[in-house]
């Protein structure tokens, strides 16, 4: 390979210097004149020839030297700086960097664990206000407006949570100690009993309410699985007030006008949690004023009323 490298390093500096490419003297020349043209290429021939060769060998020792150099100092090299030097081109990051990376990485983590729980809760508070709005209109227009068809409502009933827990009771006032009664499922085991339980109104301000455990209407198809544990369900407190008139026409008109206006109130209270029956914190309540005949229907052993507002009869004092 060497003896290659330097015949191909004279052939290059032959055709560069042109070496042995000067041509016969003109024709028609003396011999004289043609000795001397001969002696003297003869001697530039010969200062070419010995400053191309000084050149010629001094490029050659220059890159023989650097060539036996590289050889000398690769075949002092270890094994093993030669294979690190060829790894070093193909590695990727090293322990630090992937040490540092690691720690970015659990510092972002925390942060996003740390505001996860707060997240979860907006979330779960916001999900319970939309369905608590939801269901309060739809119980507010179903007792205001006395509705009889909506027989499917007993299935939002909650079942029995503990023994002596009953899902319906009423509540009232007897000598200023509140006594709670617990209703018999008959009496609530069809949509319009169940709307006719709630709209029994307080009379001679004993405070009576009714109670009811209630599985949240509104929400996904999921949720409306009784034993789900994701299930929303709450306790509805219903109050029918009279509503007192302020005219002073007369004491009859009075009591008439007296037991044609009520005041509806709905209290929603949650979330009731399953096989305990206690109720949480959150609280909201829905009012509004019904103009209405109220009707009293003996469905069951208990009272039943139903707000006609088709019908302006006045009740009987």
């Amino acid at each position: 390979m060497r003896k290659s490298l330097n015949r191909s390093i004279v052939e290059s500096l032959n055709r560069r210097f042109g070496i042995g490419n000067h041509g016969p003297a003109a024709p028609g020349a003396k011999r004289g004149e043609w000795t001397r043209t001969r002696c003297a290429r003869r001697e530039a021939r010969r200062v070419n020839t010995d400053s191309e060769r000084h050149e010629f060998h001094e490029s050659s020792r220059i890159f023989s030297f650097n060539w036996c150099q590289f050889v000398q100092f690769v075949s002092r090299l270890p094994d093993s700086t030669i294979q690190r030097s060829k790894a070093t081109s193909r590695s990727a990051f090293t322990m630090v960097e992937i040490a540092l990376c690691i720690a970015i990485i659990g510092f972002a983590l925390v942060a996003i664990i740390g505001v996860l729980p707060t997240a979860m809760r907006v979330q779960q508070d916001n999900r319970a206000d939309t369905l608590i709005d939801q269901d309060g209109n739809y119980f507010l227009e179903a007792i205001r407006n006395g509705a009889r068809g909506i027989d499917d409502l007993t299935n939002y009933v909650e079942t029995f949570t503990s023994p002596g827990n009953f899902p319906v009771r009423t509540v009232r006032s007897i000598a200023g100690i509140l006594v709670t009664n617990m209703v018999a499922p008959a009496e609530y085991d069809t949509g319009e009993k169940l709307i006719g339980l709630l709209s029994n109104p307080r009379t001679n301000g004993d405070n009576f309410r009714v109670e009811v455990e209630f599985q949240a209407i509104s929400g996904a198809a999921v949720e409306k699985d009784p034993n789900s544990p994701v299930a929303f369900k709450y306790v509805l407190t219903s109050e029918i007030t009279p509503f007192p008139s302020l005219d002073s026409v007369g004491h009859t008109d009075k009591i008439q006008r007296q037991n044609l206006l009520h005041e509806v109130s709905l209290t929603f209270r949650w979330p009731l949690l399953p096989n305990t029956g206690r109720v949480g914190n959150n609280r909201r309540v829905f009012r509004t004023l019904s103009s209405s005949h109220l009707k009293y229907e003996p469905l069951g052993n208990l009272g039943h009323f139903f707000f006609e507002p088709a019908n302006l009869v006045l009740n009987s004092p």
